[in-house]
């Protein structure tokens, strides 16, 4: 079981490397793209890369491919339905990124992130 330091230590180091690395929120483009790359999101701690906002309250979700619907965690299938939930309501879903913000033992805190249109920046 992952401590509370421990957590916080990689929450730091992701951070540390996502602007590092300049990363950037996945934008899903379909339904299809949320299928195959929903395991790819980029963790990125606590970096808001720049013309991006945190949007909504984050998802719970399983990291370790076990969990069942019922549980706290959302599972995978629950995850990839929120998500998809998510984005078709949005008039633009293409302006709307993921990463993983937190990520404990067998768990994570999932972000939805808004781009900024190139206007507002």
């Amino acid at each position: 079981m992952y401590s509370l330091e421990t957590i916080e230590q990689l929450s730091d180091e992701a951070t540390e490397r996502a602007s590092h690395l300049k990363k950037t929120p996945l934008v899903f483009w379909d339904d299809d793209h949320v299928d195959r790359a929903i395991r790819s999101l980029p963790s990125i701690g606590s970096y808001v890369p720049d013309g991006w906002t945190a949007h909504k309250e984050p998802l719970f979700a399983d990291s370790s491919g076990f969990g069942e619907c019922g549980e706290r965690a959302l599972s995978f299938d629950q995850l990839k339905a929120k998500v998809k939930e998510y984005n078709s309501a949005i008039n633009d879903h293409h302006t709307i990124g993921w990463a993983i913000i937190e990520t404990g033992q067998f768990q994570c805190y999932i972000q939805a992130f808004r781009k900024e249109k190139a206007g507002e920046l």
